[in-house]
């Protein structure tokens, strides 16, 4: 994948217009080439084309029937649609030069380097835009019924086609005197720039052309490299000014804190021990380590002061000093812990010495982890009291457009039934479980929406109830008990990839009534009432903690 269509047409025999998601990085590679962290679906493909020559036969580029436009261009994430170019520590091609570098985190022994670049692109995917945009990693691609309006692989061009093109291009080198359009506008900054043009393939030939060459074999590394620092030093200067970095030589720290939360899910605590890293300092190693608390449980906030001159052993420090902080949680033996955490947010509280002025550095994260870092720079540093966390239209759900429903029958000797069991929302709105379902009968089963609500989606306060019906037919026995250990119900958010899950009725363990006591004809066998506001949570997919499916 390329951010320019100068690269990419030089690749393969098909064009593709990808929408950006947050999981399509971009570490500076030369020819604005990026990669897609775990993949790209199909559903964000916008049109695409063959391709002749590198270049697209434009009569045949198709727009894609698949395309999510009401996800990725109408919705409230489509302001998420980037491609990220702050890439983690450790998916990055090279480390940043070494005086700036973490020694503790290379020369970290708990684990390989593959080991945290596996890690770091778990966590790095397990947040809130990301589950919105792309889902859980790995990515849970779609497979699509075959249609006849999209074309399988394409053979080589006939010669008509391939005749019209030349005469298309030789009628517009005629007319306008040039050999080819103008070049297209990422192309523009590198004018004038002291760079060898015919030497840098990620130029369009046009440029090329124009460009002085010595008739050697085009290499990127050198020009492309030098036009890729060139394109980001230009974006950087086009970028708006951050009035937060007037604190960056103003304020002298007088005082320092962090301040973390954890999450409420139920396996969000640990028995590990948590730990802050940031700064530098010889005597330490590298950064310091600072404990920030014992067995952490979920739902606790933890503040801690930091010392400065243990972190940054200097007279005068300012948010300038402070490039780089980690979370860790790690064992009594020193090791980075297995034990995933659920991390809510963090926040850099600063005191300016001599001074009530208080600024904060402040990440909203919502996420599992073990080990958590990010660079920070001074516009990322804010009046205190203001935090940046996503608003409350991003994250809600009204919502379902899928809904799947778990069902976990008892495992005693008479636990099963030969009746047929009936999900129900409200009486009219049904979903056949099994018929004569036995002992331990597990299922997850997808709702049908249009059959069952007569809607592609249903709002979440509309449901407060479920029910389970068990319909008798008079040759069996009218006194088939049967045991429910519980169920689950696990909804998509409309317009998002998040899902929601209620699992408060997972382990109810109720025995059925007789089904043919006349006071029960027709009334359901087991009623859970819910909390629409209440009683569903974000279902966020963790490492070493797989409990969404399971009772």
């Amino acid at each position: 994948m390329s951010r320019f269509a100068e690269t990419a047409r030089r690749y393969g025999q098909w064009f593709y217009e990808i929408r950006a998601t947050p999981n399509i990085l971009d570490d500076g590679y030369p020819e604005g080439e990026v990669f897609a962290l775990g993949g790209a679906h199909w559903r964000q493909v916008r049109s695409f084309g063959p391709m002749q020559d590198n270049e697209v036969i434009a009569d045949r580029v198709m727009l894609n029937p698949e395309y999510d436009a009401e996800l990725y261009e109408h919705s409230q994430h489509a302001t998420n649609c980037y491609v990220n170019t702050e890439v983690p520590r450790a998916l990055r091609r090279h480390e940043d030069d070494g005086s700036d570098s973490d020694s503790s985190y290379d020369s970290d022994d708990s684990s390989t380097a593959e080991d945290r670049a596996y890690q770091a692109a778990q966590e790095y995917m397990d947040s809130w835009e990301m589950l919105e945009l792309v889902g859980d990693l790995p990515l849970n691609f779609t497979a699509y019924e075959p249609r006849n309006d999209i074309p399988g692989p394409m053979a080589a061009a006939d010669e008509d086609a391939v005749e019209m093109d030349a005469a298309r291009e030789i009628q517009y080198s005629i007319d306008t005197g040039i050999p080819e359009p103008d070049p297209p506008r990422f192309d523009i900054p590198l004018l004038g720039a002291g760079f060898d043009i015919g030497e840098c393939s990620v130029l369009s030939s046009s440029l090329k052309k124009r460009g002085t060459t010595n008739g050697r074999r085009p290499e990127a590394d050198g020009c492309c490299k030098a036009a890729a620092a060139l394109r980001k030093g230009t974006l950087r200067k086009m970028a708006p000014d951050h009035p937060q970095a007037q604190y960056a030589d103003t304020c002298k720290l007088g005082k320092l804190t962090v301040i973390v939360r954890l999450g409420t899910s139920f396996f969000g605590g640990s028995d590990d021990r948590l730990f802050l890293e940031i700064g530098r300092n010889k005597k330490f190693d590298g950064s310091p380590h600072f404990l920030l608390a014992d067995s952490p449980d979920r739902g606790d906030h933890i503040t801690k002061d930091i010392d400065l001159q243990d972190a940054f052993p200097k007279d005068r420090v300012t948010i300038k000093d402070i490039k780089h902080m980690r979370l860790v949680s790690r064992t009594s033996g020193g090791h980075v812990s297995a034990d995933h955490l659920d991390l809510e947010d963090v926040t850099l509280k600063a005191t300016c010495a001599g001074s009530s002025r208080t600024i904060q550095m402040y990440k909203y994260l919502d996420r599992w982890f073990t080990y958590w870092e990010t660079d920070i720079k001074p516009e990322d540093w804010e009046p205190f009291g203001f935090p940046r966390n996503p608003s409350a239209r991003q994250k809600q759900c009204t919502h379902f457009s899928e809904l799947t429903f778990g069902i976990q029958l008892g495992d005693g000797p008479h636990d099963g039934t030969q009746d047929t069991l009936v999900l129900a929302f409200n009486d009219d709105q049904r979903h056949t479980i099994a018929s004569g379902p036995a002992r331990r009968f597990h299922a997850w089963q997808e709702i049908n929406m249009k059959r069952t609500f007569n809607a592609n989606k249903v709002p979440l306060s509309n449901l407060t109830m479920v029910q389970i019906f068990q319909e008798h037919e008079g040759a069996r026995p009218d006194n088939d008990h049967w045991k429910l250990q519980g169920i689950k119900l696990k909804g998509r958010c409309a317009g998002s990839l998040s899902e929601r899950l209620l699992d408060k009725f997972q382990s109810e363990n109720k025995q059925s009534p007789r089904p043919q006591v006349s006071w029960l004809i027709g009334k359901p066998s087991w009623t859970g009432r819910i909390d629409p506001g209440k009683d569903w949570h974000r279902v966020r997919k963790t490492l070493t903690k797989h409990v969404h499916d399971e009772f």
